[in-house]
C-alpha cells in the first residue's frame, strides 16, 4: 500500500470488486470516451472479479502493476493508474495509465497519485523509462504529462479503438530522473542525434 495526503493507493482484492464495479459506473460517462471499447458485460461484479485476479496475476509474474486510488477510509475509489505491458532486459520500461473520478477532475489528485506511482516505478521497479498516450483533444491528460515531467514525441495515427472510433494518440516518455544522466529531454535519436 502507498499513502499519499488523500488517498490510500492499492491493489485490489477480488473480494474489494464492488469498488471497481462502482468507481466504472460512477464515471462511464466521463471515462468512456478516453477508454478502449469494452464488452457488454465488463460493468459485471464477476467480470471485474475476474479482471482484478488477472491483475494480481499479471503483477505475480512482473507484467503489470494496476494500481486503485481510494479514500482513506477504504470505501471509495477515487482514481486508477497503471504500469502496464512492463518489459525487463534490455529496455526495463512500462505504460502508464489511469482516470480519475469526475468529481475529483481539477483538484490535483489524479497528479498526487500518479506522482505516487512514477516513484514506486522508479524506486520499487527500478524502471528505467515510461511512455504514455493520450488522445490528441485530451487536453488534461497533456497538461497532467507535462506537470510530470514527460514529455511528446511523436504522434501514434489511429492508435486506439475508443467508442469514438479509431483515434490519434500522441506519445509521451519520461526517463528515471534518479538515473545518473537522465535530466534532460529524452530523445529517440540518442545522445549525439544520430
Amino acid at each position: 500500500m502507498i499513502e499519499t495526503e488523500r488517498t490510500r493507493i492499492v491493489l485490489l482484492q477480488p473480494d474489494q470488486a464492488h469498488l471497481l464495479v462502482q468507481y466504472h459506473l460512477e464515471n462511464r460517462a466521463h471515462i468512456e470516451p478516453w477508454e478502449p471499447v469494452r464488452p457488454d458485460d465488463f460493468y459485471q461484479l464477476d467480470s471485474m472479479r475476474q479482471l482484478i485476479t488477472k491483475q494480481w496475476n499479471d503483477f505475480l509474474h512482473n507484467r503489470a502493476a494496476n494500481f486503485s486510488a481510494l479514500t482513506p477510509e477504504g470505501d471509495r475509489m477515487l482514481a486508477s493508474c497503471s504500469l502496464h505491458q512492463i518489459i525487463g532486459e534490455p529496455v526495463h520500461k512500462a505504460m502508464l495509465g489511469y482516470s480519475v473520478s469526475a468529481d475529483q477532475e481539477g483538484t490535483g489528485l489524479m497528479y498526487e497519485v500518479a506522482q505516487a506511482v512514477l516513484e514506486f516505478a522508479w524506486k520499487k521497479l527500478e524502471l528505467h523509462q515510461l511512455v504514455a498516450t493520450h488522445a490528441v483533444d485530451n487536453q488534461r491528460s497533456c497538461r497532467l504529462l507535462g506537470r510530470l515531467g514527460f514529455h511528446p514525441v511523436g504522434e501514434l495515427p489511429r492508435y486506439l479503438r475508443t467508442t469514438r472510433g479509431w483515434e490519434d494518440h500522441l506519445l509521451h516518455h519520461k526517463l528515471n530522473p534518479l538515473e545518473a544522466g537522465n535530466h534532460g529531454q529524452p530523445s529517440l535519436l540518442g545522445a549525439d542525434g544520430d
